[in-house]
């Protein structure tokens, strides 16, 4: 059994990982630790195991095996590397990192540990894209071409526990916007489902109209268009927005030499639909109650030191090296060419020690 901690106790916590985890055979939820002890308390009586008064308290509980961090963006590296050094496997909410000065140092801290450490990319898991990898791979629509995705809805307010207040909407805590919300979920799609990274970045990043509380204009994007250039030469877009205010919108379109893909896991029934001249053809899925984040953590931990992370620290810096560069590309208004990538698998062991935060 893993005894998992968590640390955060908003929306993501409540609908997904808290769940998730009290679902799964080989977990045990050692507690919770939030800022407001009020809402631990809850999430302690609803799902078992102890209030932490402290992350100190938790990182050093040794029944704790594993943390899971769901607090806001601009602490999810700090208590990433605290949880790792104190010997602790970590999945961590997205984004993991907030600039390239952070990346650098999780980037060492992972090198440096044992231990698992997981971004919850949880679009990689659905069941739809699953079997839309499966039938792009097999050449459902001959070789790609480019591609169109978006993920939009009405904004973090209208889920989050904060309301309105939510810090999704802070520039000091949520710090990359819409990008760092909903952009990554479907660069890091086109990244897995094609099997390549991406070459260029051009971006064109707007303030349409939210607000910060207290009416404050907001401090970073609430609409995002990327045009990524990858390094197989497939071109595409991703559209990001908090203004949807309609229906969700979470669908993704590639277009190849022999038909059209449109896969929809929005729809009644999660589906793909290819189209090739005069041929239609739908493939239905079922629609998962489950993410399979938590089960895709634990499944690496169980099965020990020699299973790799299903979305480790090699695919946290692709994902958030194109954020980055979709930054400068909407600053300098230019296309920005993405550098290499330190693999994250060479450790060296002389350089390791405790991680100056």
């Amino acid at each position: 059994m893993v005894g998992i901690g968590i640390v955060g106790c908003g929306s993501i916590v409540r609908m997904r990982h808290a769940p998730e985890c009290s679902k799964n055979p080989n977990v045990v939820i050692k507690g919770f630790y939030n800022r407001s002890t009020g809402r631990a308390e809850e999430m302690v009586q609803n799902y078992g195991g102890r209030v932490y008064t402290s992350l100190d308290e938790l990182m050093k509980d040794p029944e704790v095996e594993a943390i899971i961090v769901a607090t806001p963006n601009n602490s999810h590296m700090e208590i990433s590397i605290m949880a790792l050094e104190s010997g602790k496997h970590v999945l961590c909410e997205k984004p993991c990192v907030v600039n390239m000065k952070e990346l650098k140092k999780l980037e060492a801290a992972v090198a440096c540990s044992e231990k698992v450490f997981m971004a919850a990319q949880n679009q990689r898991f659905l069941e739809v894209h699953i079997k839309a990898k499966e039938l792009y791979k097999k050449g459902e629509i001959g070789k790609g071409l480019s591609f169109w995705t978006e993920f939009s809805h009405s904004g973090p307010e209208g889920w989050s526990v904060e309301g309105e207040n939510t810090w999704f909407l802070e520039k000091e805590r949520s710090v990359l916007g819409v990008l760092g919300d909903l952009g990554i979920h479907k660069i890091d799609l086109m990244r897995w489902l094609l099997e390549t990274n991406v070459k260029m970045v051009g971006a064109d990043l707007k303030k349409l109209h939210k607000k910060q509380r207290r009416e404050k204009a907001l401090g970073m994007s609430d609409y995002a268009v990327c045009q990524l250039e990858m390094k197989n030469g497939i071109e595409g877009t991703v559209i990001s927005s908090w203004c949807n205010y309609g229906k969700c919108r979470n669908q993704t379109v590639i277009y190849g030499t022999e038909g059209v893909m449109v896969i929809d896991p929005e729809a009644e029934r999660e589906q793909i639909l290819v189209y090739r001249k005069d041929e239609r053809k739908v493939w239905t899925c079922h629609c998962q109650g489950n993410s399979q984040v938590v089960d895709a953590f634990v499944k690496a931990i169980v099965e020990g030191s020699g299973s790799a992370s299903p979305v480790g620290i090699f695919e946290v810096a692709e994902d958030m090296k194109v954020i980055f560069a979709a930054e400068e590309a909407d600053r300098f208004k230019r296309w920005i060419a993405l550098e290499e990538t330190i693999n994250d698998k060479s450790k060296n062991s002389s350089t390791c020690g405790k991680t100056e935060i």
